[in-house]
């Protein structure tokens, strides 16, 4: 297997940029795997965490050599992964798109949306939900653990750690693409003028005791309700990795990967 830490200089975030790749290159038992461009699964982390959280904190790579699919596992700071207006912060653009040009470039992945994923916990669930919905001809798949999704979708937002600052004045962000509600309304808009145009297929989950399970209640409600085809599924578990790992391999079955 090949799982690499990677340097370059983001022209998004006017910075350098570490990123995490794994490259399933061989199976289980040393042998070299097809040579068909890889599925690859774009894994984002939660606040306080980096490139590394998946890897450390769950068996994510043994899993993804298991099913032969690559991941890349960026770091979005505690940015939320939305597009901050008055910086460079634009982590929403850096992730939907130039890191999808610039690891397709790097290594032989699938250029096809139907081979493309992504996913995440807490706010990399949010993350995962708000770029994949905003960038759907990319993504032809969202993975959404936990998502922190309760900025929008709660009223009054409870915060642990302030992390509504991040979104600059709620009422008009949640009028922005800052809120996933809003590219999701424009993808149901858009297929009800044309049912062929293209929709990512969403699963979510959350556990029962987490604090975030009445917000991603809701909005897996709101989604269904405006035709996505959305899986959700309920797990006695809290808000941690260990919920998270316990149902990597759920996610991996149901994402559309070729065996």
């Amino acid at each position: 297997m090949a799982l690499m830490t990677i340097h370059y200089r983001s022209e998004v975030l006017h910075r350098d940029v570490p990123i995490m790749a794994y490259l399933p290159v061989d199976d289980l038992r040393g042998k070299p795997v097809r040579t068909k461009p890889f599925q690859t699964l774009y894994l984002l982390h939660g606040l306080e965490y980096d490139c590394q959280g998946w890897v450390v904190n769950t068996r994510i790579v043994r899993r993804a050599r298991e099913k032969g699919i690559a991941l890349i596992m960026p770091s979005g700071e505690n940015s939320f992964y939305i597009d901050h207006e008055d910086s460079c912060n634009h982590f929403g653009e850096y992730v939907g798109k130039e890191l999808v040009d610039i690891t397709r470039g790097m290594f032989h992945l699938s250029h096809n949306r139907t081979d493309t994923f992504i996913g995440g916990f807490s706010m990399g669930g949010f993350g995962a939900l708000r770029i994949g919905l905003k960038y759907p001809e990319t993504f032809g798949s969202i993975t959404a653990v936990s998502a922190a999704i309760h900025i929008f979708e709660t009223d009054p937002v409870v915060t642990k750690y302030h992390e509504d600052q991040w979104f600059g004045i709620r009422s008009e962000a949640i009028r922005s693409d800052k809120n996933p509600r809003v590219s999701a309304e424009r993808i149901a808009a858009g297929r009800e003028q044309n049912p062929a145009l293209s929709a990512p297929s969403i699963y979510m989950t959350c556990g029962k005791q987490d604090t975030l399970l009445k917000a991603n209640e809701k909005f897996s409600s709101f989604l269904k309700s405006r035709g996505f085809d959305v899986t959700y599924e309920e797990f006695d578990g809290i808000h941690c990795w260990d919920y998270v790992d316990e149902r990597i391999p759920g996610i991996l079955d149901w994402l559309p990967i070729e065996q």
